[in-house]
């Protein structure tokens, strides 16, 4: 089996009535939460993410959000079972939702695989670079991975270059599916496209 079809992208599942998410709050170098720059040592244990004001009638959690800073929190189930996988190379940075009555509704973590892959093939991906930062992907027609360039023990992790998504295992996917967590959905890495 090719590494591409090993792998799935974790995506946002809607749930009726969500929370929305906002801003994260007390966390300075948020681009570092994007690339993968490992954050776990001196991470606050302050820090907050707002719900959007423009949604007030949005207010059930989910195990899975995604922010508009690019990033993903989970609930402390997901984490815990994620923990239990010993998974490498993964952070869990701690994050309280703070609900619109300004009231925290729960203890958050992001996920933030650390140390991306240099593992994508650029051609056959027909990914072309982004035009304020080359370096980064902008569009990209479908995620196709080098086979030699992912480790298998990897569950999680990022593809450098293409930082605002997760890469997760098929095998992990589906054990979260069954553990019936709630938020969380997946697109495989060939249906996978971005403008």
């Amino acid at each position: 089996m090719n590494s591409s079809d090993k792998f799935v992208v974790w995506t946002s599942a809607p749930v009726p009535h969500a929370f929305v998410l906002h801003k994260l709050s007390g966390v300075e170098l948020h681009f570092q939460l994007v690339k993968g720059v490992p954050r776990l040592e001196g991470f606050p244990t302050d820090a907050t993410h707002s719900v959007d004001p423009d949604y007030p009638n949005e207010i059930v959690t989910m195990d899975a959000f995604r922010s508009p800073h690019l990033i993903t929190l989970i609930s402390s189930a997901l984490k815990d079972f994620l923990v239990n996988k010993s998974i490498i190379e993964l952070e869990f940075l701690p994050v309280t939702i703070i609900n619109h009555k300004n009231n925290p509704v729960g203890d958050y973590f992001i996920l933030h695989p650390v140390h991306p892959i240099d593992c994508m093939d650029i051609q056959a991906s027909e990914a072309k670079p982004h035009v304020a930062v080359p370096k980064n992907i902008g569009e990209i027609k479908r995620i196709v991975l080098l086979d030699d360039r992912v480790e298998l023990d990897r569950q999680v992790f990022k593809i450098k270059g293409l930082y605002r998504e997760i890469i997760v295992s098929k095998a992990l996917a589906e054990e979260i599916d069954a553990a019936g967590f709630t938020g969380v959905s997946w697109t495989n890495l060939r249906d996978y496209s971005h403008n």
